[in-house]
C-alpha cells in the first residue's frame, strides 16, 4: 500500500494508515512464517497506538499545523513502516530499539493510558492442561480502577475483565479456547486425513464402551474438546461422536499467532467525556518442543585381533615382525615359535678349513638329515608397539620362526541422539568421550555447543561423571528476537 502524502494529511489519517500497513505486514509475515518480521511489526504497532494517545489533541490537525516534535515522530514512524515491510533481517532486528527511541520522546500524560510491555504473550500448553493463560500489561493506567473506565480484553467477540488492577499494571486470565478458537484456527484437511488413518487402526472407547468415531473440522468445539495421541493410544473424552482434533495447534512446528484488543479509557474533552485507547495484541502459541536438539557423540573404542606372521628368516642374531598398517602391538602378548631346524654356529666360509665342496656338504647334510635343534627359543627383546623383536643369541646360523601377538587400533564411533524438550523441562544424558550439541530452535536459528554452555533457550550443565543436564527456559523467559 502506498502511504498518503504526509503534507496536507491529518495526523490521525496518517497514523491510521501506518497502523493498517503495519497490520498487513504482520499478517503476511505470519503466513510466511517470518517470526522476526511479525515481532517487529507487533512492536511498531504498539508504538503507533501509543503515539495516537500521546498526540490525541493533534489527530485532526494537518502536518503543517503541528509542531516539529510531532512532525519528527511521524517522519520516523513512516520510515519504520517502510522498514517493517522490507523483510531485511538486520533492519528488523534494529527496529525494537528504534521504536523505543520514539516511545522515550512521547510527552507524559498521567491521565492517559500507555502500554509499555505485554507479559505472557508466549503461551505453552501441555495436552489436557486446562489452566488459563495470564496476561500482564505494564504501563500507565491511572483510571483503570474506576468503574466507567474499567479495561477489557477481547478475543474474537468474547470480552474479559481484569483480575488485577493497579495504576501501572493490568492482569487478565483467559482460557486457551478463547484465545485460539478452532473456528478461527481450523484443523487442516491433510491433518484430518492423517489422524483418520490412525483412528482406523485403533479401537476407540468412551466410558469403556466402543464408539464410532469421525474426525470433523466444523464442530466448533473448543480446544478442551479433549482428544489426543498419548503414548501411542488415541483416547477421546467428549460427549460427541465427532471431535475436532485441536492437537494440531499443539503439534505445529511454528509459532501460531492470535489477535486480541486491550481497551482502556480516560476522561478527556468536554466535561470529562470518556476517550478510548485501543491496543492490539498478538498472543503466540509456542510449539510443544523448543526445537530440534541432537547430541552427537564421538566415542573412542579399542579394537583387538590376533596377528600371526608368515615364515620369518632369522639371519644373524635377530628376528622381527610388524603389525598391519594402522595397528599396534599389544604389549605382553608377543610369542615366537620355531618352524624349521637350525644350522647352529656354522663358521663363516672365510675361516672354514677345507674346500667349498666340503663346506656345502656340511650344510646339505644338516638340512637333509633333519638334525634336531635343541637350542632354546629366542628371547623377547622389545620393539614397543611398532614391532615384536626377538634375539636368537647366535652370531651365525639360519632358522625359520613365526611370531604372534595381539594387535589393536583405536576406532571412532559417531552416534547421534535426538532429545525432545518441552518448555521448562530438563533431561539428563550421558556423554563419554567427545561430544557436541546441535540445536535448531523455534526461531529458526542454528546453534552448536561443544560442551557445557547455553543459548537463549537451552543450557547444558555438568552433572556427576559423564552425566550432563540439558534444560529449556520457561515460556515466560522466551525472547522472540
Amino acid at each position: 500500500m502506498i502511504l498518503t502524502t504526509m503534507i496536507g494529511a491529518t495526523v490521525g489519517v496518517l497514523l491510521n494508515q501506518f497502523s493498517n500497513v503495519t497490520q498487513r505486514a504482520i499478517e503476511r509475515a505470519e503466513e510466511a512464517g517470518c517470526r522476526i518480521a511479525v515481532e517487529a511489526g507487533v512492536q511498531l504497532r504498539q508504538t503507533i497506538e501509543n503515539v495516537k494517545i500521546a498526540y490525541f489533541e493533534s489527530l485532526d490537525k494537518t502536518m503543517d499545523r503541528v509542531d516539529i516534535t510531532v512532525q519528527n515522530a511521524l517522519g520516523t514512524l513512516r520510515q519504520l513502516v517502510d522498514d517493517v515491510q522490507s523483510r531485511n533481517e538486520q533492519t528488523l532486528l534494529s527496529l525494537a530499539s528504534r521504536t523505543q527511541q520514539i516511545a522515550n520522546t512521547l510527552p507524559l500524560h498521567n491521565e492517559r493510558p500507555q502500554l509499555t510491555e505485554v507479559k505472557g504473550r508466549f503461551i505453552f500448553k501441555k495436552f489436557g492442561d486446562k489452566t488459563s493463560a495470564r496476561f500482564r500489561f505494564l504501563g500507565n493506567f491511572q483510571h483503570a480502577s474506576e468503574q466507567r473506565h474499567q479495561p477489557k480484553l477481547t478475543f474474537y467477540g468474547r470480552t474479559f475483565t481484569p483480575c488485577e488492577i493497579t495504576t501501572q499494571a493490568l492482569e487478565f486470565s483467559v482460557s486457551l479456547d478463547d484465545i485460539f478458537p478452532l473456528n478461527i484456527f481450523p484443523i487442516s484437511q491433510q491433518k484430518i486425513n492423517e489422524l483418520n488413518q490412525q483412528v482406523n487402526q485403533a479401537q476407540i472407547y468412551l466410558n469403556n464402551n466402543p464408539m464410532p468415531f469421525q474426525v470433523s473440522n466444523d464442530d466448533g468445539m473448543g480446544f478442551s474438546g479433549l482428544c489426543g495421541l498419548m503414548d501411542g493410544l488415541l483416547r477421546v473424552a467428549t460427549s460427541s461422536h465427532k471431535a475436532t482434533l485441536a492437537m494440531q495447534l499443539m503439534s505445529s512446528p511454528r509459532i501460531v499467532y492470535s489477535e486480541g484488543t486491550l481497551t482502556t479509557s480516560w476522561p478527556g474533552g468536554f466535561l470529562g467525556a470518556r476517550k478510548e485507547a485501543i491496543f492490539r495484541i498478538s498472543p503466540a502459541l509456542l510449539p510443544s518442543s523448543v526445537g530440534k536438539i541432537t547430541v552427537h557423540r564421538d566415542i573412542k573404542k579399542r579394537e583387538e585381533r590376533p596377528f600371526l606372521s608368515q615364515r620369518l628368516d632369522a639371519c644373524f642374531s635377530y628376528v622381527q615382525a610388524y603389525p598391519n598398517k594402522g595397528w599396534r602391538v599389544v604389549q605382553g602378548t608377543q610369542k615366537i615359535s620355531k618352524l624349521a631346524i637350525a644350522i647352529i654356529d656354522l663358521p663363516p666360509l672365510s675361516s672354514f678349513k677345507g674346500s667349498l665342496t666340503d663346506y656345502v656338504g656340511i650344510y646339505t647334510r644338516i638340512v637333509q638329515g633333519r638334525e634336531v635343534d635343541t637350542s632354546p627359543l629366542p628371547t623377547f627383546c622389545g620393539g614397543g608397539e611398532e614391532s615384536a623383536m626377538f634375539q636368537t643369541g647366535r652370531l651365525f646360523g639360519f632358522e625359520k620362526f613365526s611370531i604372534s601377538f595381539m594387535e589393536y587400533r583405536e576406532v571412532s564411533i559417531v552416534t547421534s541422539e535426538e532429545i525432545h524438550l518441552q518448555w521448562g523441562e530438563s533431561e539428563i544424558f550421558s556423554a563419554p568421550g567427545t561430544w557436541r550439541i546441535t540445536f535448531d530452535d523455534v526461531k529458526g536459528k542454528h546453534h552448536e555447543l561443544g560442551g557445557v554452555g547455553k543459548t537463549d533457550i537451552i543450557r547444558v550443565d555438568k552433572e556427576m561423571g559423564n552425566q550432563y543436564k540439558i534444560s529449556a527456559i520457561s515460556p515466560s523467559e522466551f525472547d522472540p528476537n
